[in-house]
């Protein structure tokens, strides 16, 4: 079960039907309402209406890489092509001395979009958006640029649960990232966003990032 914002239905089929009342005004907030691609125009006048805004999109959002979310800072990653993705739909992320990641490192990374969508991501491959397990970043919000961070291996004590990827060890994974904008329209093949984990034992000794003491406790 994931708690997120309601949304209402992609699209916009039924932004006329908050206009056809003259006994009660069209809000912002009903029209919104009514679907994805709604908008009132013409706000705070008498000819407010709400209407579906970019009726004749059919194109799904472009995804490409977001350097600025790499982390941690301290690896120094990098974004290079996924030359086994056609049309440059992928992307693999790899250390400044071109290597894999060690192991139990926090990833963070993210993706930027053409237009305001929501994104999902899996380990699988799978045939359409609805089908992928993952929000990117844990919320169903549309946005410009959207940033995920992993979940270690081991006992589930973050905040964000089961609702992130986990950063699995030993080997080389892809992620696979779908997004759909207001009017309904995803990509067909989704984006790889590849990487590698060292396989060399763990010699890292743990952070600890916060304490649950309260202040002022002994």
């Amino acid at each position: 079960f994931q708690c997120l914002p309601w949304e209402p239905k992609t699209g916009g089929q039924y932004c006329e039907e908050c206009n056809k009342d003259p006994l009660r005004p069209c809000s912002e907030y009903r029209c919104k309402s009514l679907g994805q691609a709604c908008d009132l125009l013409n706000k705070g006048t008498k000819e407010e209406k709400c209407v579906w805004v970019s009726r004749n999109d059919v194109n799904s959002p472009t995804i490409t890489p977001w350097t600025e979310a790499l982390a941690p800072a301290s690896l120094k990653l990098k974004y290079v092509p996924d030359d086994t993705r056609p049309n440059s739909r992928g992307t693999k992320i790899q250390t400044s001395s071109g290597g894999c990641l060690p192991a139990f490192t926090p990833l963070e990374f993210g993706v930027k979009l053409n237009e305001p969508a929501q994104c999902k991501l899996d380990y699988n491959h799978t045939d359409s958006f609805d089908q992928m397990q993952y929000y990117v970043g844990g919320n169903n919000y549309y946005r410009y640029n959207h940033t995920q961070q992993m979940r270690l291996p081991g006992p589930n004590t973050g905040t964000d649960g089961g609702l992130a990827p986990e950063l699995k060890n030993d080997g080389t994974f892809s992620l696979y990232v779908r997004c759909q904008d207001a009017n309904g329209n995803q990509n067909v093949d989704e984006y790889s966003v590849s990487f590698c984990v060292d396989k060399s034992p763990d010699t890292t000794p743990p952070i600890i990032e916060s304490y649950s003491i309260p202040s002022g406790s002994p």
